[in-house]
This record gives structure tokens, sequence and C-alpha cells, in this order.
């Protein structure tokens, strides 16, 4: 009975860390501002850190956040819905940032051609069916 109240105690304990450390309040307003800036500006007035790749798309759009003691997913909402950038909230207030499923979904090419071997003679590849 012991060892089964000094889990809960210590798993009490974690939720309890877990919801502080998502809970900080952010102060901000930024108008007209690159994204890039933006997250500086997040950094600066926080315990945060970004990590992405410099390539993302969106990074340079000119976007406009606003918040008065808003927690961190309230603010990265904003910029994701003015960029569509994604995020994720990782352990020791890190956040991933990375392009939205909707920038990165496939586009189906068509392919026109013939596949012949050495020999000039026509082959059918797996998976694909002759048009026309």
């Amino acid at each position: 009975m012991y060892n089964q109240t000094k889990r809960m105690m210590a798993i009490g304990g974690f939720c309890l860390i877990s919801s502080i450390a998502l809970s900080a309040q952010i102060s901000l307003k930024l108008h007209n501002k690159k994204t890039s800036d933006v997250i500086t500006e997040i950094e600066q007035v926080s315990d945060y850190r970004f990590f992405y790749n410099n390539g993302l798309s969106g990074l340079s759009k000119v976007i406009s956040v606003q918040a008065d003691n808003a927690d961190i997913r309230s603010v990265l909402e904003q910029i994701k819905q003015q960029t569509g950038i994604s995020y994720l909230i990782k352990d020791n207030k890190q956040i991933v940032l990375s392009a939205s499923e909707s920038s990165q979904q496939q586009r189906n090419v068509t392919v026109h051609g013939t596949v012949t071997d050495a020999a000039d003679q026509l082959h059918r590849l797996c998976g694909t069916k002759r048009l026309g």
C-alpha cells in the first residue's frame, strides 16, 4: 500500500510539473513582422526554444501576433493559421516547427513513355496500367 501511494504521488507530481510547464503565460504584440522575427521574440520573452530548418516555407512571411498572458499553444496557433507552419511541443520547452501536412500533400503525376529492354522488347511495369 505504501509503494502504491508513493507511486501515485510521483505520477501526480509529474502531471503537475507538466501542466505548469505548458501553462507558462506569454504577452507580446507584434505587427507586420517576419515569422522568423516573431519566433526570436517568443524565445526572448519565454523559456521556449524553437528548432526548425532554415529553409522552412513561411519563415519569411509577414504576420501579426498578439497575446496577453496567453499560453504557448494559442500563440503557436496564431502562427500556424497565418503561415501553415505546424508545431510540436516537446519536453524541456522545446518546439519543433515543420511544414504542415497540407503543404506536404502528394501530387498525382502522369508519366508518358515506353519502357523497353536492350532488345527493344516492351515491358509492362508492375503496378501500372496502359493508357490509350
